[in-house]
């Protein structure tokens, strides 16, 4: 989630992100972990929550958690049921791990005066509801 992080706290502090669709980069994903370890659900699920306390301010973090906590625990019955249940306790292990090391996370606090023009004007619901309900599959369609 670094990558993810950087572009975020960049935005935040009113700077811009761009894309260039001339390079090419080969992402290992996670190389350290094979996707089956649950291991790797509950760092990425922990450490997801921590970045979106980082980023968000308290009241934004809040109406995020709310979706994002239903939305885990439907993840969580999917992992039970597909995975195994060892995937389902981490999902539960990353909210407890969560809740213990967010008042150790130093907060980005957003700067929305220097934010530009259209980072402001460009607000996304949810990435996971345009993608999988309103067929958006890139950037630009959002």
């Amino acid at each position: 989630m670094e990558e993810i992080d950087l572009c975020w706290r960049l935005r935040l502090s009113g700077r811009k992100v761009f894309y260039n669709g001339a390079v090419e980069v080969y992402h290992l994903n996670g190389g350290t972990l094979p996707s089956s370890s649950p291991l790797k659900t509950f760092l990425n699920f922990r450490n997801n929550l921590l970045m979106l306390y980082k980023n968000h301010s308290k009241t934004d973090f809040l109406g995020v958690f709310a979706v994002r906590l239903l939305f885990d625990l439907a993840a969580g019955v999917h992992f039970v049921l597909t995975e195994g249940w060892s995937h389902g306790q981490a999902v539960v292990k990353a909210y407890f791990d969560f809740f213990k090391k967010r008042k150790s996370v130093q907060r980005t606090l957003p700067l929305a005066s220097k934010l530009t023009k259209d980072v402001q004007e460009k607000k996304v619901c949810s990435i996971v509801l345009s993608y999988y309900l309103g067929g958006k599959r890139s950037y630009e369609e959002l």
